[in-house]
């Protein structure tokens, strides 16, 4: 579980804002297909700079932060 707070604390700090919604959108592109979702997550980081694990579950669901948070 720390592991994978580690790794969103992780992309949340070492990516700027552009690079942060391309990391995402490149891998939500392998590992889901909901556009819609996408744009959500991509809203919340829009507008904090930063999304947590929480968040990014709700509005991409748990199988989804799973898959990403292995591929990175």
């Amino acid at each position: 579980k720390n592991l994978e707070k580690d790794l969103i604390a992780n992309i949340n700090q070492n990516y700027d804002i552009a690079n942060k919604l391309n990391c995402f959108e490149q891998c939500l592109e392998h590992v889901d297909k909901n556009k819609e979702g996408l744009d959500k997550v991509k809203l919340i980081i829009r507008n904090k700079g930063f999304i947590t694990e929480k968040e990014f579950e709700t509005v991409m669901g748990k199988e989804s932060l799973q898959k990403f948070l292995i591929r990175n």
